[in-house]
C-alpha cells in the first residue's frame, strides 16, 4: 500500500448517529481522504485492518467480505500471519 494521507492534507470523518461511539466511548467514523475515497476500506483491502462485529458500523457486512477477502489473499498482514 502506498502513502495515501500526507502531512497537511485534508480529510472529512462522518459518522452514522446511531453507531457515533463504541462500548469504550471512543468515537468512530469513517475518514474520507481528499480523493474521495474512504481509508478505512482502503486499510481493509489492502489487510492492515480488521472488521470486527464489536463494533458495529452499517457497512459491517461488506467490511468483513473485504476484511476476509484479503485474508485469503494473504495481503498486507495476512502475507504474515494468518489472523490478527
Amino acid at each position: 500500500m502506498t502513502n495515501v494521507l500526507s502531512v497537511g492534507d485534508s480529510i472529512t470523518i462522518l459518522t452514522e448517529i446511531k453507531n457515533a461511539y463504541d462500548f469504550y466511548h471512543r468515537q468512530l467514523g469513517y475518514v474520507i481522504l481528499e480523493s474521495g475515497e474512504c481509508l478505512n476500506e482502503l486499510l481493509l483491502q489492502n489487510g492492515y485492518a480488521k472488521a470486527s462485529r464489536d463494533y458495529y458500523c452499517s457497512k459491517l457486512a461488506e467490511y468483513q467480505l473485504m476484511n476476509r477477502t484479503a485474508q485469503l489473499n494473504k495481503v498486507g498482514l495476512y502475507a504474515r500471519i494468518s489472523h490478527f
